[in-house]
């Protein structure tokens, strides 16, 4: 068991390193605060969105925590299909040294967490000061469904991988899928926004009910029933760990 630990933090380590330069990571960390506080300020400056939506919040409220989701659930996705598919040549040489391939999995998953506590969940931090949301719980709730999304996206990254042979298809396919999540999961508008026929892609897209759960977690409001969130977050999330685990292994074997 130790050696499984010890092999795995050096896989997380060796992969922190080759993505973490300090300078960089401040840089990039006041950049994204930036960015996401003056688009949310910036409408809610001319545009009283609170009259919208039924869940009568600005639109910095409401923009912020979900968009900051969304990008550590696309960054792990993509992480995943890079950890079968990539051909940085990491994977293969690690294949073929006295290591299990579950502890590679394992190693590059902690790599993700602490890079998302780096970065990502610095800024959630910052934005619940803002809103004057800030609770330990809150704060506690919202680290595990990060933390429960990073396990779940990069095992269904590793999943959607294997039915593509060549990494180029699977990346341009990653990013169709991001654009058809970003649009269509309550990010940038309220669910009860559009027509019928439209909300059945949000209720499709089973990035909505994450999105949804964060947004009762951090204001205590959602567009969805809250017991629905947490069945389709469960649920989706173990079929989609499994997958990943059985893809994963299949692929490495091929």
């Amino acid at each position: 068991m130790n050696k499984i630990i010890s092999q795995s933090w050096a896989i997380s380590l060796r992969d922190l390193r080759k993505k973490l330069k300090w300078w960089k990571y401040l840089l990039s960390l006041i950049f994204l605060f930036v960015i996401i506080y003056f688009i949310g300020a910036g409408i809610d400056s001319f545009f009283n969105f609170s009259q919208y939506n039924t869940l009568n919040l600005k639109y910095s409220e409401f923009f912020s925590i979900a968009i900051l989701l969304y990008l550590s659930a696309l960054s792990c996705f993509i992480s995943g299909i890079e950890l079968v598919s990539g051909k940085k040549g990491f994977l293969k040489f690690l294949l073929v040294v006295p290591i299990s391939k579950f502890t590679i999995l394992f190693g590059k998953t902690i790599a993700t967490i602490i890079n998302f506590i780096l970065s990502y969940f610095v800024i959630i931090i910052l934005f619940l000061f803002i809103f004057n949301r800030f609770s330990f719980v809150t704060l506690f709730l919202l680290f595990l469904l990060f933390v429960y999304l990073i396990f779940v996206f990069q095992a269904l990254g590793i999943w959607i991988s294997s039915y593509f042979k060549k990494y180029e298809t699977a990346r341009r396919f990653s990013s169709y899928l991001a654009l058809l999540m970003l649009f269509f999961s309550g990010i940038l508008f309220p669910l009860d926004y559009f027509g019928k026929s439209i909300m059945l892609i949000y209720y499709l897209n089973p990035l909505t009910y994450f999105i949804d759960l964060a947004r009762y977690i951090s204001f205590n409001l959602g567009s969805l029933n809250l017991y629905l969130d947490l069945l389709v977050v469960l649920v989706f999330g173990i079929i989609s760990i499994i997958l990943g685990t059985i893809y994963y292994n299949k692929r490495i074997r091929n």
